[in-house]
């Protein structure tokens, strides 16, 4: 099980900003922490063995668990 999020915030005219976070889990299902970012462009997604290695993106900087 991945657990994911996505959250936009508008601002002024001027701008906006995004978070978005995903849980970290060992192959037993034990949590093992989670990864976010904050930025203009957010993505997400899973790789690896069954999608077991999740990913989060802001601005084109990628982070894995």
């Amino acid at each position: 099980m991945f657990l994911s999020s996505i959250e936009a915030l508008a601002g002024d005219e001027a701008g906006y900003s995004c978070t978005v976070s995903s849980k970290c889990y060992n192959l037993i299902g034990e949590e093992t922490g989670e990864v976010s970012c904050t930025g203009k462009k957010c993505s997400r997604g899973n790789t690896g063995l069954w999608g077991s290695e999740p990913w989060v993106e802001y601005d084109g900087n990628k982070t894995t668990c």
